[in-house]
């Protein structure tokens, strides 16, 4: 008879009242019943203490933990050093997930990866109203080996959005490869993505909603962009190329690497660049184009990618030198043109599950 895991829920939350009652309601309503939720209070100021406390006495499953503020990438980290689980699944606060969520990772378990990905809906607010989903478009429930560093070219082409919640991650995979999210690091997921990415063995993707990512709260992290955020993503730029490029231990690794490298200067142009004030976009034109030329890469070996996302990669090496503003109206119309592809293979994936 196959053990029942013990799976850990990591919960952040700074000055979280308005949501957190809510989102451990969710977990309580749980189906599956083997869990600790590890609540990481990272110094509120509000009254989330007294809720969560509440909470911790009506079931000893949740534990609350305080410290002084550190961040989300320190409250994720305190609450993986003291779980106890086999597994590691991380919620942010303000978002919620289904009754059926833990039962749903669970029933993938067999398949023994490092990483199960659950499906991601988007809501209007701190509820279930779905408006959309953070649609992934490879083969569900089967595993997906990472020989040869494929799968970073794989969720490449997929366009896998890179979060840290709403998966479960083996916690000896976490512990073997000493990863953490850094510290007082803003934008904390791109980096963690890519580096539990290229680390782990094989991965699972569930066709199951287990997550409701709410869009509406205005006090979020990427509702309010400034200088700090683009400086952010430079530094994970950076950190990516001096410890893994620069380091990389083999040609596979290093070729993966650079490819992602060059990836992640796209995501910095269409998403800093683009969302800065405009009486900043001089200052961060600035600051990319010399963080850009820190980073120097050769050409990459493309075999893995799309024909479509191989030509975006080469153009955009070609457009680049020619200014931030001319790349990101390439990216922007590329950008374009690629979701009316998106759009079309839906509806063909509609028609068949229909027909």
């Amino acid at each position: 008879m196959q053990e029942t895991p013990l799976i850990s829920v990591i919960i952040p939350c700074y000055n979280g009242e308005q949501y957190i009652e809510k989102t451990l309601q969710h977990i309580i309503n749980q189906t599956f019943t083997n869990w600790e939720c590890i609540v990481v209070d990272d110094g509120s100021s509000d009254n989330s203490k007294e809720i969560i406390t509440a909470f911790e006495n009506l079931d000893n499953r949740i534990i609350y933990y305080y410290q002084d503020n550190q961040g989300l990438s320190g409250s994720r980290n305190s609450g993986t050093k003291i779980s106890k689980g086999k597994y590691i699944y991380y919620l942010d606060a303000d978002d919620l997930i289904d009754k059926n969520t833990l039962q749903n990772f669970v029933n993938l378990i067999p398949h023994n990866t490092d990483i199960i990905f659950g499906k991601t809906a988007l809501t209007d607010g701190h509820n279930k109203n779905i408006i959309g989903y953070l649609e992934h478009f490879l083969p569900v429930n089967h595993k997906l080996s990472n020989t040869n560093y494929k799968l970073i070219p794989m969720v490449l082409n997929d366009k896998i959005s890179c979060v840290a919640h709403n998966r479960l991650y083996k916690k000896t995979f976490i512990t073997k490869h000493n990863l953490a999210f850094k510290d007082r690091l803003l934008h904390e997921d791109e980096l963690w993505f890519f580096e539990t990415l290229i680390n782990c063995q094989s991965i699972i993707l569930s066709d199951q909603t287990t997550y409701y990512y709410n869009t509406g709260n205005q006090n979020s992290i990427t509702n309010n962009f400034s200088i700090k955020n683009t400086k952010a993503y430079l530094d994970i730029l950076d950190t990516i190329y001096q410890k893994y490029y620069l380091n990389a231990e083999s040609t596979e690794a290093k070729n993966v690497t650079n490819l992602y490298l060059n990836y992640f200067k796209m995501t910095i142009i269409t998403h800093c660049y683009f969302n800065t004030p405009n009486q900043d976009k001089e200052d961060v034109n600035t600051l990319i184009t010399n963080a850009f030329k820190a980073v120097k890469l050769p050409e990459a070996s493309y075999n893995n990618l799309s024909n479509s996302l191989k030509q975006l990669h080469q153009n955009f090496k070609t457009v680049l030198p020619l200014g931030l503003d001319k790349t990101l109206n390439y990216l922007r119309w590329y950008k374009s043109k690629s979701l009316k592809k998106i759009i079309k293979r839906q509806l063909i994936l509609i028609q068949a599950k229909m027909a």
